[in-house]
């Protein structure tokens, strides 16, 4: 489990709720993508990290049922 913190805050690097949840691939693909970039870019960040990681999901279902 990955949790970030800056400036003794308590809050992740990145501003999302919780901890890294490890159970949920797309959430935690977005947890690590918006961690990239910063607790200020997280809006942007976020909905280009749930593009790539449902676009990544949708290739491996489509793969899975050929």
């Amino acid at each position: 489990m990955q949790v970030e913190h800056f400036g003794g805050s308590g809050r992740n690097k990145n501003a999302l709720p919780g901890e890294r949840p490890d159970h949920l691939p797309i959430a935690a693909k977005v947890w690590d993508i918006s961690a990239q970039y910063g607790y200020g870019s997280t809006g942007k960040t976020v909905i280009e990290a749930l593009y790539q990681a449902v676009k990544d999901l949708e290739t491996e279902v489509q793969q899975l049922r050929a």
